[in-house]
């Protein structure tokens, strides 16, 4: 494939949001394009949402490759089928709502620069920001400072978390073939079953500079938000399917590290009683006999009879005050909005 760097490749799993995909790609066009970095878009819409935004992006830079699934795939095979059309020694797959840093690429390639020597996979740290890009959540989602190299064990136990968001991963590919993905399929979180088994023994670099910009806020922001509960209770099943390879001890310390940073199930609690996903029903199918304890339990079931009204003003008064902090002490400043965004 003459015409583009074989070193890195980006992906995106797009599915049926061509507005953002293409404020995304724009984003990735202007990092990318000085280093002839292509980007693979794995479209999984299975019929002709994409192509209109995708022929425009492709006149814009014609190293924008897509590929649209047959039949709907899902998040999980849609994330595996987006690295796997990368024909690159690392691939960073990225959300089609998810922007990157002007200065990323750059970065990221010098970060590569004889990786091999000391680690077999990069994580990158990630900023928040709110629906509309219009503010900053959280200059730094991992709240880390310096560039540090750590064996995939302590990953795993203490950082495995915040590679759920994909846009984090710099994935070796020849690493990531020798694993078989489907044991960790339906989990929402294959990607991260497949990069830990394919880095098991082996030693990760992270990187502390936030090099992509990643909103959050109400359900409508996810293209899983039919699936909450499954999402969030996916991750305690995944690290179940690591335990033959990391133990017992570690996958637990996994499985509570993501508990610990979501605020499962205090915070999401209140966020999803607030959205109208969790209530009487709720605390029954999810909470009600899973074996927690009886503080967490009299807890969830407050929250699940607590008026959505006051759930969505704790949230609304929480936002806030984080921008607030943000801007007064944050360092990193919302995207201009110069890429049409929606």
């Amino acid at each position: 494939m003459p015409g583009f760097n074989r070193s890195l490749g980006i992906t995106i799993p797009a599915y049926r949001r061509p507005e953002w995909l293409r404020a995304s790609v724009r984003s990735i066009i202007a990092a990318a394009k000085p280093y002839s970095v292509p980007i693979f878009v794995a479209d999984d819409s299975a019929d002709e949402t994409n192509l209109g935004v995708v022929a425009e992006l492709r006149q814009e830079y014609s190293n924008v490759f897509h590929v649209r699934n047959e039949v709907n795939l899902g998040i999980d095979r849609n994330i595996i089928k987006s690295i796997q059309i990368c024909e690159c020694d690392y691939v960073w797959p990225l959300g089609e709502d998810d922007l990157m840093r002007s200065d990323a690429v750059g970065e990221v390639l010098g970060a590569l620069d004889g990786i091999e020597r000391k680690a077999s996979f990069a994580f990158v740290n990630y900023t928040l920001l709110n629906e509309d890009y219009s503010a900053v959540l959280r200059e730094r989602f991992a709240p880390i400072r310096t560039d540090s190299v750590v064996p995939s064990e302590e990953f795993l136990a203490r950082w495995a978390w915040a590679i759920g968001f994909i846009g984090a991963c710099i994935i070796n590919r020849r690493l990531w073939d020798g694993v078989d993905p489907s044991p960790y399929l339906d989990t929402y979180w294959a990607h991260v079953g497949v990069i830990m088994e394919s880095i098991r023994g082996r030693n990760v670099l992270m990187i502390a500079k936030p090099m992509v910009l990643k909103r959050i806020g109400s359900p409508k922001v996810f293209s899983w938000s039919d699936s909450t509960f499954g999402v969030v209770e996916g991750w305690a099943d995944l690290m179940n399917r690591l335990v033959p390879i990391y133990g017992e001890q570690l996958c637990g310390d996994g499985a509570r590290s993501f508990e610990r940073v979501f605020g499962l199930f205090g915070r999401f609690l209140i966020y999803a009683r607030g959205e109208g996903l969790y209530d009487a029903e709720g605390f029954r199918q999810h909470v009600q006999g899973t074996g927690r304890g009886a503080f967490y339990v009299a807890g969830a079931w407050l929250i699940a009879r607590m008026p959505r009204s006051l759930a969505r003003l704790i949230l609304r008064v929480s936002r806030s005050l984080r921008i607030l902090w943000q801007r007064a002490f944050g360092a990193v400043r919302p995207p201009r909005r110069t890429m049409n965004l929606p």
